[in-house]
């Protein structure tokens, strides 16, 4: 008999939250009452620290179960648990829970690129403990992940304080009729950092004019105006010289005004991009006579 996912995690809860009982009873009756209680401290640690991880995980979960019966809670309860401790997530259960890690979001993402460029290759990139998709144009490699900005894979490196990632490539393969049979998924090459320069000047006089595009604001001072400044923590280090990066760091800064002021976004008379080392600060100047 296979034992399903679902009630392989159920076995291991089983076996960790009974074990403390266990040990205890054997040290007990095998080596004295002296040494029986520094294993029973342990185990109680052991035990309240598996016990606290499931009732937070329940407490975080339930939240997602409004609105079901008792049975289907219940059901649903053990199947995000069963999910929690799943290596990868379906596509589909990954926009269920709006939840993932590395590996889930990087699958989406190619997913969301082989639906929209079927013929094109995908490219996964592998560090110690983290994967992000990339995509190849003019010869280079642009990293995707999870949130603007987009990076060179240069950059990427630098940000993951690494000197090397492993490539795999990604396409679909088609039948007789044009219909897509599956997809591959194979070694490429290696990465390697080559010596990138840790100082980085950002043009801020294009970045904002391309901001006050993308806003459409007049740049016009006005009386009244109320200044308030955004942070955009590594920003600067994540700039280059280069059409789609600078594009990827607009569109991020934009979502991120857009995010920030809300309506207000309307009542922006002037903006100013400014590089503080690393980071990235925008002031943002608005008018109270705007509507």
């Amino acid at each position: 008999m296979v034992l399903t996912k679902g009630t392989f995690v159920a076995v291991v809860y089983v076996i960790l939250l009974s074990y403390p009982f266990y040990k205890l009873s054997q040290i007990w009756l095998i080596a004295g009452i002296g040494e029986a209680l520094v294993f029973a401290s342990l185990n109680g640690i052991l035990f309240g620290a598996a016990l606290l991880m499931l009732i937070y995980l329940i407490l975080s979960y339930w939240p997602f179960l409004r609105g079901y019966g008792t049975k289907t809670k219940f059901s649903k309860m053990c199947e995000m648990l069963s999910d929690t401790f799943s290596i990868s997530l379906p596509v589909k259960k990954i926009l269920d829970y709006r939840l993932g890690i590395c590996r889930d979001y990087a699958r989406l993402t190619a997913s969301l690129l082989f639906t929209v460029f079927p013929n094109s290759k995908i490219y996964f990139l592998t560090i110690p403990r983290h994967v992000a998709v990339a995509v190849k144009i003019k010869d280079n490699l642009y990293v995707l992940d999870q949130r603007l900005p987009v990076l060179t894979l240069e950059k990427w490196l630098m940000r993951w304080g690494q000197k090397k990632a492993k490539i795999f490539v990604s396409e679909v393969s088609w039948g007789s009729k044009g219909e897509p049979v599956e997809i591959s998924f194979k070694r490429y090459d290696t990465a390697n950092l080559t010596g990138f320069s840790d100082t980085t000047i950002v043009d801020t006089e294009k970045l904002t004019s391309e901001l006050v595009y993308q806003l459409k604001i007049s740049q016009v001072p006005e009386k009244g105006e109320t200044e308030f400044e955004v942070a955009l923590k590594n920003y600067a280090a994540c700039y280059e010289r280069d059409e789609i990066v600078t594009y990827s760091i607009v569109r991020a800064i934009k979502n991120r005004i857009e995010c920030e002021f809300c309506s207000n976004v309307e009542k922006i008379s002037k903006i100013k991009v400014e590089q503080r080392d690393k980071d990235l600060v925008v002031k943002v100047y608005l008018s109270e006579n705007k509507i």
